[in-house]
């Protein structure tokens, strides 16, 4: 009746993943199956376990070199492998862990599984030493080379559990890790073991990853998963897994998958969670089940090392995925890959997508195909001029009943935060379909998705009608006229009070009424307004930079030039950019009599001055950064001392 023994999971994910390795050798399709008899008929005399683990490199990477398969005074060779000496003491450990297991039910619990056990793991150890004619160890106790992250280390931080004395770790888990080589992956230079809200998709991993290393083994490859191929190799694992699910009609995506990543080697040993949350996990389904899962492999097979902007870890915080987009010779993602990513990672709307095709391909037939190619661009929506003559290619389509303010709000959904703007994402939305224009839009199915916050819209459009208008008489105030294509507004009589406007449209009269002069004049608002304008104006292909004080400044303002004096320089600082390339940054202080503003430097710019040197600079722009003004010199701009 001991062999009928049902083994239960122990909530560790060590544990608990060479439980299920033992489970899937076995061929069980139900885990909760596992019994004490399966052990035995896949351990057997331990030989296939100790073949696999001598020659598996993932082995020393869990256990290390201490362990007795690796150690060297057993007569380990590098190059060769265990000794007949090594590969008898590990057999016999792993027979006296096998043997100890019916015993279990008295004495300290498990600090792995909870069991109560009382074997005495040294003495096992020591039977096995003595009976290949060795001298045995005094006092073994369960380390790092028997035990993940287990054993008495500098510190109680570097230990799982936490302790100050070795681990009480029963048999049947000492035995169950040691299984461990066979269904963990190398993901971002870590060993990964995971847990799920769902027991079955977690088993199911697991088998697929046993699979895995079975038929590499049995073609010569020990290589540990995960190490040529990176994050791509867990991602390939759960889209063949949603794959093999739907075609079983078993479509079960559990609500979050975490991700154990630790590593066990050297004197920092060291142990984060990740959680793969829901959306990520919907998106791998639902793109395994519309067949690209080829797709998605073929755009991360040019990823490079840094794992920063991989799919992995963009689905793991929801960010964009810039290998989606055309760039070169990269074609980037299929529409229907590109849709389903935006809706499930990036959470925008089916309507966003259409109305942003729908802008794509008005926009593409009215230029020339030199000039779509300049839109497609990676920077080309950086620029103001494009986004300006999107802006009035909207305006006309809504007035000709082809565009809608929901659509825009849609796609340039509101974002409040120092001040009401929209989000950037519709731009890069649109410059995808730029590239797709000529093809019929991919409708997908989603899942019902409440609409977005509409963040004071009212309050959003008054302002914005308020504030063009304000701009438009402050126009035609100090020039008489301000005019537009459709909008004419004149200063029709000036006095000392006030001043009278008059609005047509078309010739045709709008209304005429006055302004007191207070109003227009009234804290410098207008004037204000003309250095924002006259900033953003030259912008425009062919206008000129203009001079400016730090004091003058505002979010937006391109073009600017500016005289300073450098104020402080701070030590440089790597870091990894959106397009796959390392940059070296630093955010100096700059100032004049009116103020001071920081200005980033990057890469040469940074030795280019020193601090206390009086600069120049032309054409750059300003944006904010972490709350602040920030001058941007940027590709077109300059930067010059001065004597």
């Amino acid at each position: 009746m001991i062999g009928c023994t049902r083994i239960e999971l122990s909530g560790n994910p060590f544990v608990d993943t060479g439980l299920g390795v033992i489970a899937s050798l076995t061929g069980l399709s139900d885990i909760n199956d596992l019994a004490l008899s399966h052990l035995y008929k896949v351990h057997g005399n331990g030989d296939q376990l100790t073949r696999w683990n001598s020659r598996l490199k993932s082995f020393t990477q869990i256990f290390g070199t201490n362990n007795p398969l690796y150690q060297y005074s057993y007569g380990f060779k590098k190059g060769k492998g265990p000794s007949e000496v090594n590969i008898a003491v590990y057999k016999s450990t792993l027979e006296g862990l096998l043997s100890a297991i019916p015993k279990l039910g008295t004495g300290e619990r498990c600090w792995a599984c909870g069991s109560p056990s009382s074997f005495d793991f040294a003495q096992i150890c020591r039977k096995a030493v003595e009976a290949s004619n060795l001298k045995a160890p005094k006092n073994k106790v369960v380390g790092r080379d028997w035990f993940p992250l287990a054993g008495s280390l500098g510190s109680d931080a570097q230990s799982l559990p936490a302790a100050s004395r070795p681990p009480h770790i029963c048999p049947r888990c000492l035995l169950a890790v040691h299984y461990l080589p066979l269904g963990l992956i190398l993901l971002n230079g870590r060993l990964a073991v995971f847990q799920s809200t769902s027991q079955k998709f977690w088993y199911e991993l697991i088998c697929d990853i046993v699979n895995v290393y079975k038929g590499r083994v049995d073609s010569g490859d020990y290589e540990t998963l995960g190490a040529k191929e990176g994050g791509r190799a867990f991602v390939e694992r759960l889209l063949a897994l949603f794959e093999r699910l739907r075609r079983e009609a078993h479509p079960d995506i559990p609500e979050a998958l975490y991700v154990w990543r630790f590593t066990n080697s050297g004197a920092s040993p060291d142990c984060a969670v990740e959680e793969i949350p829901d959306p990520a996990l919907r998106f791998l389904s639902k793109a395994a089940g519309e067949g690209l899962r080829h797709d998605i492999m073929s755009l991360m097979a040019s990823e490079g090392k840094g794992p920063q902007y991989s799919l992995y870890q963009c689905i793991l915080d929801g960010r964009d995925y810039p290998k989606l987009y055309p760039e070169g010779k990269r074609k980037g993602a299929s529409p229907k890959l590109y849709a389903i990513y935006q809706t499930c990672i990036r959470d925008h709307s089916a309507k966003a997508l259409h109305a942003a095709h729908k802008l794509a391909r008005t926009v593409s037939s009215e230029i020339s195909e030199k000039e779509l190619k300049r839109m497609q661009r990676r920077e080309a929506f950086r620029e103001m001029s494009v986004r300006n003559q999107f802006r009035a290619i909207m305006a006309r389509m809504t007035i000709e009943g082809q565009f809608t303010l929901d659509e825009y709000l849609d796609l340039f959904p509101l974002k409040e935060g120092r001040g009401i703007t929209v989000e950037w994402d519709g731009w890069n939305i649109v410059r995808f379909y730029l590239h797709h224009a000529n093809e019929d839009f991919t409708a997908i199915e989603t899942e019902q998705q409440d609409g977005k916050e509409p963040c004071h819209l009212l309050l959003y459009c008054a302002g914005q009608i308020y504030r063009m208008a304000q701009l438009r008489i402050g126009e035609a105030w100090n020039n008489k006229e301000s005019k537009s294509k459709k909008l004419n507004i004149r200063c029709r009589k000036r006095a000392k009070d006030s001043a009278v406007f008059l609005f047509t449209v078309d010739q045709t009269v709008l209304a005429q009424f006055s302004i007191p002069t207070t109003i227009l004049q009234g804290n410098n608002i207008l004037e204000a307004y003309k250095r924002i304008i006259s900033a953003k104006d030259s912008s425009v292909k062919g206008s000129k930079a203009t001079d400016f004080k730090i004091k003058d400044l505002k979010v937006g303002m391109r073009k600017v030039n500016l005289k300073a004096r450098v104020l402080e320089i701070p030590e440089p600082r790597m870091v990894y950019t959106a397009w796959g390339t390392d940059a070296h940054v630093s955010n100096a202080l700059i100032a004049d009599e009116t103020g001071k503003v920081r200005m980033s430097l990057w890469n040469e710019q940074i030795n280019m001055v020193s601090e206390g040197d009086s600069i120049k600079v032309e054409n750059a722009k300003v944006a904010r950064f972490k709350g602040e003004l920030q001058l941007r010199i940027g590709r077109n701009g300059s930067l010059s001392t001065m004597e």
